[in-house]
């Protein structure tokens, strides 16, 4: 049996995203719920959210879904935090944004922006964030396949 569209999408994305450990942009690329502390610097987390309908995008045959992703870019406390981030995120945005239908899996991937964070107050690690919506169509009934 097949995976859901959306599993799919998210192997995808994920696998997509190796590839800047290949060529040693970043150290590590996981999945997660919440920001972590982490050995590996750089690192990417991906944060995965839930399903929404997209506002009336329904017919008789399925729906059209929305789920949000975020990519936490970590990067060590060191001279030049803002420089390493300045040459990461372009390189995870062109990952990205290479493969907008993750193979014809989905609709789009659309970038919403991104933001500064710190884990905590005394922690020598922080990043940026890049929120990215994620449209697609499923039939009713049937997770698994597109239309």
């Amino acid at each position: 049996m097949s995976d859901s569209i959306k599993k799919q999408a998210i192997a995808r994305l994920l696998a997509n995203l190796e590839a800047l450990k290949a060529n040693q942009t970043v150290r590590a690329v996981t999945r997660g719920r919440a920001r972590f502390q982490t050995t590996q610097f750089p690192s990417l987390q991906v944060v995965i959210g839930d399903d929404q309908q997209a506002g009336e995008f329904e017919d008789t045959r399925g729906y059209t879904i929305d789920f949000t992703v975020e990519v936490d870019i970590h990067v060590a406390d060191y001279v030049d935090r803002a420089g390493a981030l300045d040459d990461l995120i372009p390189a995870v945005q062109e990952t990205i944004e290479a493969d907008l239908t993750l193979n014809s899996l989905v609709n789009w991937v659309r970038f919403q922006g991104e933001q500064l964070f710190v884990n905590e107050a005394n922690t020598p690690q922080g990043g940026m964030t890049l929120f990215y919506l994620v449209q697609y169509r499923r039939v009713r009934g049937a997770p698994r396949t597109a239309y």
